[in-house]
């Protein structure tokens, strides 16, 4: 007998699972409202209002025709917008994540480098201003008068411990001639120097937070999708637990096993197979809908993306595959 209240058997969640989607949509709705608050590059703001257009867009699509397809019966036409519109529409979404994600990551990248250069570039004048200043004072001070070595040698000492990279070296000389002068304006560019020093410590922990917020964003799409990365070969290096928990296995039963094993045998000595991984070899990314098999053969279907990755020289290096149940 059909389900008396006329819905399809599959789309029915239980008290406890309901439970859970309103506690995760509670906290993507923190995470996303103080993602929000937290932007203040125009580039960023555009790149997460991009974003937010397309994942609405999907929704609609998903929500507006696929659901209704599914609850009227007609599963072939609902898996046929999935692939085509419902596609289409997703590649948008992980599009706009990933140049959301390049853009955060450009703008940590071009801070900490800035201010390191910044930095590197104060020290080294004010080094070199320093101790060329203290060699010639030190020589002039000996030609006039042995009688003032003793303090000429403490600023020596505190100008060769700036030298080796004590930014808090100091001249304790306090006297009122020509030294003790010297010696204040030692203590006074050791001064800029410390100052400078935590202002460049300052802006590494900016770009730290930057790259802490980048890795939350991840963390955030790793717990709302099923994710799973692969080496350039096919071969699983390992998987979060919602891709565990849809097809039912244990990392330890998939790691180190081919992306083959999750396929029909009969498809994966195919041409086609072995040109979906030769694209995404060349960096080329893949979408769309997919037949699975999970443990014991269990048939799922998902909506899923496959996103190569590169290495700081631009070189593909690995793969993530972000996926969602659509079965």
């Amino acid at each position: 007998m059909g389900d008396p209240g006329g819905a399809d058997p599959r789309l029915r969640r239980s008290p406890a699972g309901a439970h859970q989607d309103r506690g995760d949509q509670n906290q993507n709705r923190r995470a996303t409202q103080n993602f929000e608050q937290s932007i203040v590059s125009p580039q960023v703001k555009k790149a997460y209002e991009e974003f937010v257009v397309a994942l609405g867009e999907y929704r609609a699509v998903r929500e507006g025709q696929v659901l209704k397809l599914v609850i009227a019966g007609n599963q072939d036409e609902a898996v046929v917008v999935m692939k085509g519109e419902g596609a289409r529409k997703y590649k948008a979404v992980v599009e706009s994540i990933n140049n959301l994600v390049a853009i955060k990551r450009q703008i940590a990248q071009d801070k900490y480098e800035n201010s390191l250069a910044t930095f590197m570039t104060a020290q080294n004048v004010m080094i070199a201003s320093c101790v060329g200043g203290i060699a010639l004072s030190l020589l002039f001070g000996w030609l006039v008068a042995r009688l003032v070595a003793r303090n000429l040698a403490n600023v020596l000492v505190a100008a060769q411990a700036l030298g080796g990279g004590n930014l808090s070296a100091w001249s304790s000389v306090m006297t009122q001639d020509e030294i003790g002068t010297l010696a204040n304006a030692f203590n006074q560019m050791g001064d800029a120097l410390q100052k400078a020093s935590g202002e460049q410590q300052t802006m590494m922990q900016q770009a730290k937070a930057q790259a802490a917020e980048i890795m939350g964003i991840t963390n955030a799409i790793g717990k709302s999708q099923a994710t799973i990365e692969f080496s350039l070969d096919g071969t699983v290096l390992t998987a979060n637990d919602n891709f565990l928990a849809t097809l039912g296995y244990q990392l330890g039963e998939i790691k180190g096993q081919h992306h083959r094993m999750f396929c029909d045998p009969a498809s994966t000595s195919s041409s086609e197979y072995a040109a979906f991984w030769q694209k995404l070899n060349r960096g080329e990314f893949e979408a769309g809908v997919y037949r699975r098999l999970g443990k014991g053969g269990k048939e799922v279907w998902t909506q899923a993306s496959y996103n190569p990755i590169l290495d700081a020289a631009g070189r593909v290096y690995k793969v993530i595959e972000f996926a969602t149940d659509v079965t």
